[in-house]
């Protein structure tokens, strides 16, 4: 089963106007290839899958349609023969690889030197891609409008490869400017391959070595072994979802090594084993020890010597020139001279295995000093590294040793024969350095006068002015005299730039930073960065005063909770200055004020309240809470007779009237209360039994209020303790109609006491009280 690529992938173009070849590039380090053998590994040495989310360089790509979270393996062969190896994800994750070989060296370093002298990319200018309906142009690679179908060009030494629609051809250098004919090739061959997969099926080969009886490998359409693509360097491939791979060398010889690219699909962490499956071959696992070292060095320089991918708890010993002795994993010798070169060796002990002694050799070159005289005649010139010199003067330039990488300084003085004496200066110069005259195929026996601004004069034959500002900047004159004769004056001009000093106020919030200099400035205070000008070649100072603003926490409140009919304040507090508010809240209130207010609130004003602002390009928003209470409203009729009284609140009536009482609720709020107090006449006055009990034994089941008889028009209702209607009744009768202790939905209520209220609509009376219901 193969995986589907929906995302085209950029690999190689880089857009540089003409087709040329581009320098070769370091693609593989001692560090990022990891040695590895199949044989047992004692030490306890691991390879770590690849997790990072790039791409690898596929400088041929094979099978592999992505190369994300790569890591690159090396081996090398110890018994020739055939070799099966079997890699596979420590967590049984899908893991591909590719195989490049056999690679020929006496250690890593020197092969991964050598693999890396063979790649060369080629760069394609778009001339080439002329077709609009054909191909897409994107800032860093040419595609196929259609997914998964891309060009590649690659250059493995002197030969060029174009791969598309997983076909490689060759191509030689010479014919590189008709690449254009090559693309309209990859069209056709694009047609036979589909047509190809269409008919036949890719095969995974089942057993190894593969039975040619199985597989026939000359049908056109065959894909190889495990989707093997044997092509110049390449050995052997596999893009399947398996976390298994096999690679397959059918002939590996002694001191051959191999290049793994093996990529992590998954990017989920562990470690890679490679485990012999078949054949005779054996790998060497002495090169697991991977010691090494960034050479070769020179003079002066330090180099360090290290062992890659060893356990954490492993230890070392290194021994080398000079008595050189370290228990450290990775040494390092400073200022290194040429006694320093030689042999170190480094053992490794872990799991209480000793490696065998391991060496890294190491060079370090000389720097190399020459001095040069050179005499040519007037009108000749001397060629010195890439300058055409023709006036006598002394010249230095470093030169990098092709060889040995090392600089070498070459002085050299020049002397132009019969040519006239000349005068310079290291103008321009910035200011506070200092002006040098030199004076060129000086005559003998000759004297100087010099003169210049600011009053300069000097009688040396090359002066020096120190300190130098603006105004040392002119025109400079020398007159010179041999033996009585004053020769003609000559002149040069010289510039002295200034130093720019520019001063910047700036501010911040706190916990806010600012860049300068190369640091992020939180805390007040004067800075100064020195910076280069690009045009004088001097300095140009800049001074920063920064100012960081402490921004108290703003905070907003209000007076409730509230009472219906008040007025509501919004406060806020530790705001900044000169900024604008815009608050919103309940009821569609809005408002930009700093501190608004609603007069007379009711109950939908209630709710959360908030105000935003902007300061210095930062938005705050804050919340409060605003409770309105209401004032309750309520008309109470009662009877009293005889020498009884009514009392609400703290008041007591004992006289038939309207009184209006006003009492405060638990939220501080009033509450009215209309009082319609009348007296009855006792005959025939409603007497409320104060207790029923009605568990359906025949007694007692029903609530009876006495003389109910006596009006043809009574309503009663029921309220539970929290003031709930559960019961209501119209033409009350002791009877059906009348209260048996349950609630609208015919469920028993429980024991306690409930209030009533009785309206007499004939007599335009209410009787008020409790009654108890027992179970």
């Amino acid at each position: 089963m193969r995986r589907t690529i929906s995302k085209i992938s950029c690999f190689f173009f880089i857009l540089i106007g003409n087709n040329m070849q581009i320098s070769a590039q370091e693609f593989f380090s001692n560090e990022n290839v990891i040695s590895f053998c199949t044989e047992e590994n004692d030490l306890g040495i691991r390879f770590p899958a690849g997790t990072s989310d790039e791409e690898a360089f596929e400088f041929i790509s094979g099978c592999l349609e992505s190369s994300s979270s790569p890591q690159w393996f090396i081996m090398q062969i110890d018994e020739p023969g055939l070799l099966g190896i079997t890699i596979e994800h420590s967590e049984g994750y899908d893991v591909d690889f590719a195989c490049y070989g056999p690679f020929k060296g006496k250690n890593k370093q020197e092969v991964i030197k050598s693999i890396n002298k063979d790649i060369t990319i080629y760069a394609v200018e778009d001339e080439y891609l002329y077709d609009e309906d054909a191909y897409v142009v994107s800032d860093t690679c040419y595609s196929q409008s259609y997914l998964d179908e891309f060009y590649r060009v690659t250059a493995l030494s002197d030969s060029i490869y174009v791969d598309c629609y997983k076909h490689f051809f060759q191509l030689d250098p010479s014919d590189f400017d008709n690449i254009s004919e090559y693309f309209d090739y990859c069209d056709a061959e694009e047609e036979k391959l589909y047509s190809c997969i269409d008919e036949t099926e890719q095969k995974e080969h089942v057993i190894f070595p593969p039975d040619p009886v199985q597989f026939d490998m000359t049908n056109p359409c065959f894909r190889g072994y495990n989707d093997n693509y044997p092509l110049e360097s390449m050995v052997d491939c596999s893009y399947s979802t398996s976390s298994k791979e096999f690679c397959y060398i059918p002939e590996a010889k002694n001191g051959e090594w191999y290049l793994f690219l093996v990529t992590n699909y998954s990017q989920k962490p562990g470690t890679i084993s490679f485990n012999k499956t078949a054949g005779t071959a054996t790998t060497n696992c002495k090169i697991i020890v991977d010691a090494m070292t960034v050479g070769p060095v020179c003079e002066g320089e330090s180099f360090e010597l290290d062992v890659n991918n060893a356990p954490d708890e492993a230890t070392f010993l290194w021994t080398g020139p000079k008595g050189f002795v370290s228990t450290e994993k990775n040494p390092t010798i400073s200022n290194a001279t040429q006694e320093n070169s030689g042999i170190y060796t480094v053992v490794m002990v872990s799991n209480g295995v000793s490696s065998d002694e391991v060496e890294v050799p190491v060079v370090v070159n000389k720097r190399h000093v020459v001095d040069i005289k050179k005499e040519i005649k007037e009108g000749e010139s001397y060629i010195f590294g890439d300058e055409t010199l023709t006036i006598s003067g002394e010249y230095q330039k470093t030169f990098t040793s092709e060889i040995t990488g090392c600089d070498s300084v070459v002085n050299l003085s020049l002397t132009v024969l019969g040519k006239d004496f000349t005068i310079s200066s290291n103008s321009p110069v910035c200011e506070g350095n200092a002006i040098s005259f030199k004076v060129l195929n000086s005559p003998k026996n000759a004297t100087f006068s010099w003169t210049g601004p600011n009053g300069f004069s000097s009688k040396e034959e090359s002066p020096t002015l120190d300190n130098v500002s603006d105004a040392n900047s002119g025109r400079y004159s020398l007159s010179v005299t041999v033996n009585g004769i004053v020769l003609p004056t000559i002149e040069t001009d010289v510039v002295v730039n200034n130093i720019q000093h520019t001063e910047i106020a700036d501010s911040i919030l706190q916990g806010e930073t600012i860049l300068f200099n190369g640091q992020r400035l939180s805390v007040s205070g004067t800075y100064q960065d020195t910076l280069v000008s690009a045009t004088t070649g001097c300095d140009s100072i800049v001074t920063l005063i920064l100012t960081v603003e402490e921004l108290k926490d703003a905070m907003i409140s209000n007076n409730s909770p509230l009472c219906e009919g008040e007025r509501l304040y919004l406060y806020i507090d530790d705001a900044p200055e000169g900024v604008s508010y815009e608050w919103s809240g309940p009821d569609d209130f809005k408002s930009t004020e700093q501190n608004p207010t609603i007069d007379e609130v009711t109950k939908s004003n209630s709710g959360i309240y908030s105000v935003k602002y902007e300061y210095k390009g930062k938005s705050f928003t804050l919340t409060t809470p605003v409770v309105i209470n209401s004032v309750k409203k309520q008309f109470v009729k009662a009877v009293i007779k005889g020498d009884e009284t009514y009392k609400i609140g703290d008041a007591e009536y004992s006289e038939a009237g309207e009184y209006t009482v006003t009492l405060v609720s638990e939220s501080d709020c009033d509450s009215i209360v209309y009082l319609n107090l009348t007296r009855a006449c006792e005959a025939n006055d409603l007497i409320p039994e104060i207790m029923f009990s009605p568990n359906s034994d025949g007694e007692n089941d029903r609530w009876i209020i006495k003389n109910v008889e006596l009006y043809s028009d009574i309503t009663v209702k029921i309220y539970d303790r929290m003031g709930k209607l559960v019961r209501e009744f119209d033409a009350y009768d002791n009877l059906e109609n009348s209260w048996d202790g349950k609630d609208y939905a015919g469920r028993t209520l429980p024991s306690t006491d409930y209030w009533y209220v009785i309206d007499v609509e004939e007599s335009d009376r209410q009787y008020v009280g409790h009654v108890t219901l027992l179970h």
